[in-house]
């Protein structure tokens, strides 16, 4: 069966309360396979934190997360598509270890026919302990949003990603800018007091979609 990969990656520079989204990078496969593997494009720094989003047309696969430079990956959230024909799965790398080249690969305890996978580097994040909270849904249409979640530091990076069952273009929800897309898409929004924050987006097609969304501290 013929491999069919698709690639997208961005060079980012984002500075707002000492929080830089570095970089980020996409891969697509719509072939069988049991895993699949996302560069960085820069070497990234040590003490920064890696990103992971995963859309995979299966909920029963176990999906575990590594890189290059032996840093360890931990799931933030998990969260099937109301039709349950897909899954949407979160990982973070806190306080990374700067090796060189960098590569993350996700690997499925069975073969699935398609994931995409969405990883970004962000600099000036804590480094003990960076995630404050995360939350997911899902739905069907073309409004993608998630409830809304208390923050507990008076700086923080908002990190929304979605995807939906068709190939879609999605549009920021508001306060929110998307830093990578690749049909599925992420988008962030800095924060600079504590309080209550939800995530919105829009797509282009109508279809059964997910959004999870995470925060993370921000240094200081």
């Amino acid at each position: 069966m013929k491999r069919v990969l698709t690639v997208l990656w961005f060079l980012m520079a984002v500075p707002a309360y000492g929080q830089t989204i570095v970089q980020s990078n996409a891969v697509t496969n719509n072939a069988a396979h049991t895993s699949l593997t996302v560069p960085f494009t820069s070497n990234p720094t040590a003490g920064d934190l890696i990103d992971v989003m995963v859309q995979v047309n299966s909920t029963t696969v176990t999906i575990t997360a590594a890189d290059t430079c032996a840093n360890t990956f931990m799931q933030i959230i998990s969260q099937n598509s109301n039709d349950n024909t897909q899954r949407e799965v979160r990982f973070y790398a806190k306080n990374i270890a700067g090796c060189g080249a960098d590569s993350v690969t996700l690997t499925y305890s069975a073969s699935v026919p398609f994931s995409r996978v969405l990883i970004s580097e962000i600099s000036g994040l804590d480094t003990t302990s960076p995630l404050d909270q995360s939350i997911s849904s899902n739905g069907a249409g073309v409004s993608l949003s998630v409830p809304s979640v208390t923050t507990t530091a008076a700086s923080e990076i908002l990190i929304a990603c979605g995807n939906t069952s068709v190939t879609s273009t999605g549009t920021a929800g508001t306060g929110y800018t998307i830093y990578l897309s690749q049909s599925a898409f992420c988008e962030d929004q800095v924060v600079s007091t504590t309080g209550n924050y939800a995530a919105t987006a829009t797509e282009s097609m109508t279809g059964n979609w997910i959004m999870t969304l995470a925060s993370y501290k921000v240094s200081g």
